[in-house]
């Protein structure tokens, strides 16, 4: 046997030991949850908790709210949707109030803990302060507790108002591509603005003054 291959052994026997060594260090355990567990559907598409500690998990057939030992499953505040049973639950967020704001492929839903009752919010071709689309890609809670949704068309500011709900869709003159934009994904950066990340490249959001933005492509 080669000097060579006698090196080539030892390094692979070297590795070995160091593989079981990160093996034996970092022994995770994993729970599985089915429908079986009680979820409303195995296709997991988003999770979020709330203050009190409960999972919520969104899915392609439904809400669950999951407490540590039992699921309780949220359906029949869709019913009335114009696609139905075709509800899938694509983004979930919690924010302070404890509501929990739930995006869809056909509208944005709120669920209020304190009432117990659901609130539906579509896009209009008729009211500007609607959402820009009801496709909902995605909920971010930004560190001024702002929230804004990302949708297949456009991203969204929410603005209350003596407790009307209303949207601002951030728009800028000269890029109209930015206004069909999939905006999937949002970070808040230290420097207060906020990074977007959509199918026309990664946004950076600079938040003025009276929410007046102003947006460049990176």
């Amino acid at each position: 046997m080669t000097k060579k291959i006698q090196r080539h052994i030892f390094f692979l026997f070297i590795l070995g030991l160091i593989s079981l060594k990160i093996s034996a260090q970092y022994n995770i355990d994993f729970n599985r949850f089915s429908v079986e567990d009680g979820l409303s559907s195995e296709s997991v598409l988003s999770i979020t908790q709330d203050q009190k500690g409960f999972l919520w998990i969104g899915t392609m057939d439904g809400l669950n709210r999951f407490d540590g030992k039992r699921v309780k499953v949220f359906k029949s505040f869709y019913n009335d949707n114009p696609i139905g049973q075709s509800i899938k639950i694509t983004t979930l967020l919690a924010d302070s109030l404890n509501r929990i704001w739930i995006g869809t492929n056909n509208g944005l839903y709120l669920y209020d803990n304190r009432v117990d009752s659901f609130s539906v919010f579509f896009h209009s071709s008729q009211d500007s302060s609607s959402i820009s689309n009801n496709s909902i890609k995605s909920l971010y809670k930004d560190r001024r507790g702002n929230i804004w949704v990302g949708t297949a068309r456009g991203l969204n500011k929410v603005e209350f108002k003596k407790d009307k709900l209303s949207f601002l869709t951030i728009r800028l003159k000269g890029y109209t591509e930015f206004e069909s934009a999939n905006f999937s994904c949002t970070y808040d950066s230290e420097n207060g603005k906020l990074l977007t990340g959509s199918d026309k490249g990664l946004i950076e959001v600079i938040i003025g003054k009276r929410y007046n933005c102003s947006v460049s492509f990176t």
